[in-house]
């Protein structure tokens, strides 16, 4: 797909709780993940509105850490979404 598209923009998380979060951290994360939920749709329709096809991926093979670590993002930091 990568080479089929125009444009790819990857959208990722840095997610602040730890394996035991309280639950205000928890609410915390969360929000930031719907947060980006909303944002990427906001692209979407965006780019929709241009004429410009898109698709929304979770990513498969560019949320691996192997692919992360080569774009340079941190060792916690997970993929949320590839914007074709």
């Amino acid at each position: 797909m990568m080479y089929g598209c125009g444009a790819l923009v990857l959208v990722t998380w840095l997610p602040q709780a730890g394996d035991n979060p309280a639950p205000a951290q928890r609410a915390i994360d969360e929000e930031h993940i719907a947060a980006t939920g909303a944002m990427v749709q906001n692209l979407l329709l965006l780019l929709t509105a241009h004429g410009m096809g898109t698709y929304w991926s979770s990513g498969g093979q560019l949320g691996s850490a192997k692919f992360l670590g080569t774009i340079g993002a941190g060792d916690n930091e997970k993929l949320l979404a590839a914007v074709f």
